[in-house]
């Protein structure tokens, strides 16, 4: 298909889906500099090889590379990816939130027998949202193609819906296409459909493991300097930072943080576990204490009334949910420099402090009780990052071969 066409099949589609206006004017906007690309370079129809060219000369973006930045996939990416699965026969599919989206309550059915055969296998609440982030999009791809009865799946919908989210990370690939066999799987097994399709759904292979970002102790001390303590979000910020990077916290175990899982008689902090279900008990060391408490005091907003600590400063208040744009504005402060091709999120804070403990020689067991971790085992990818143990390790080619 030419590249005009396609951008305006690609725009009619869109405003069906009734986005915001800055979610239209981001799509519209790279679709306009590749349309103007594909012009001064003479090219009229649509190729997979145009795209990538685009993205690599215009922005500097590798379409095959798997770490690309939530800004560069929102911003650069989708939009392209989108056009590509238009142009290949495909449906236009926002991934959004589909909490919300009218056209899945015809699966309303199929989707809380779902629910309840997840939490009868103890599966956690987030276990079961992250399943049902891929799940509803599927549905309403189905819904959106007239589909209305479950036993109306049919392979191609499934090829359709792996054809959208061909230009994720190999991370992401991964999980959605897991979930997705798995969904069939039930539907299979309960009789919604005749026919077991699970085995349309081709699962990648997991992507090896990257080195996530580390950072030094004149970062983690430059970073927490250039966050502005005499205001109530900076006073807010510093005691989040502290917990991260002194105490190793999840980011769910921080947002979901209440008053009474601070002990201030036995100065500790006791929580259940977000993400495991498992009790943790931390010491709350005197500068973290005293972070906290003077967020408390002067930081946090009085009107809310909730038991959540950390909380978000503007209406509507409530527990704020994560800290990556504070993060990147404190890094660009601190004048850091991240490595794209490494995860630097603000787990990053945790995977630090695991490797400096296995640098001052702590016990990889005591190392997993600071982290919260139900074994060992789950600690030992740490030890990928530690260089020096690693070297230690090397083999000497003269004394093998010799």
């Amino acid at each position: 298909m030419e590249v005009a066409e396609l951008i305006k099949k690609a725009d009619d589609s869109l405003l069906k889906q009734n986005p915001s206006e800055r979610y239209v004017r981001r799509h519209r906007h790279i679709w306009e500099i590749f349309s103007h690309y594909s012009k001064k370079h003479d090219i009229k129809e649509f190729s997979t090889d145009l795209l990538s060219c685009f993205l690599d000369e215009e922005f500097g973006i590798e379409l095959t590379n798997e770490s690309h930045s939530k800004q560069e996939y929102e911003n650069y990416i989708r939009p392209l990816l989108l056009l590509s699965n238009i142009n290949s026969g495909g449906t236009f599919l926002r991934i959004t939130k589909f909490d919300r989206v009218a056209e899945i309550e015809c699966f309303s059915e199929v989707i809380d027998h779902y629910k309840l055969s997840c939490q009868k296998i103890n599966n956690k609440k987030s276990t079961i949202d992250a399943k049902l982030w891929t799940i509803k999009p599927f549905l309403l791809l189905l819904s959106q193609d007239g589909v209305t009865d479950i036993s109306g799946l049919q392979a191609r919908y499934i090829h359709e819906f792996i054809l959208v989210n061909a230009g994720r990370a190999l991370k992401s690939i991964n999980q959605r296409m897991n979930h997705l066999r798995a969904f069939i799987v039930f539907l299979f097994d309960n009789k919604y459909i005749s026919l077991d399709l699970s085995g349309c759904v081709i699962v990648p292979p997991k992507p090896n493991p990257r080195l996530v970002q580390t950072w030094t102790k004149d970062e983690i001390a430059g970073i927490l300097s250039v966050i502005e303590r005499g205001t109530s979000v900076g006073k807010r910020d510093y005691a989040v930072f502290m917990l991260v990077t002194q105490l190793g916290l999840r980011t769910s175990d921080i947002t979901h943080m209440v008053f009474d899982n601070i002990i201030w008689s036995e100065c500790k902090i006791s929580l259940i576990q977000q993400k495991t279900g498992i009790p943790l008990d931390l010491p709350l060391l005197e500068a973290v204490g005293d972070a906290i408490i003077d967020y408390l005091k002067y930081g946090r907003p009085k009107e809310d009334k909730s038991q959540y600590i950390f909380v978000r400063h503007t209406a509507p208040f409530g527990k704020i949910e994560n800290f990556w744009r504070p993060m990147q504005r404190y890094l660009q402060a601190a004048h850091i420099t991240v490595h794209k091709e490494k995860p630097h999120g603000f787990h990053s804070f945790r995977f630090t402090l695991a490797t400096r403990l296995l640098e001052e020689e702590v016990p990889i067991e005591t190392i997993s009780a600071v982290l919260g971790h139900s074994s060992s085992d789950s600690t030992q990818r740490y030890l990928r990052a530690d260089i020096n143990k690693l070297r230690q390790c090397a083999l000497n080619p003269e004394a093998v071969y010799g």
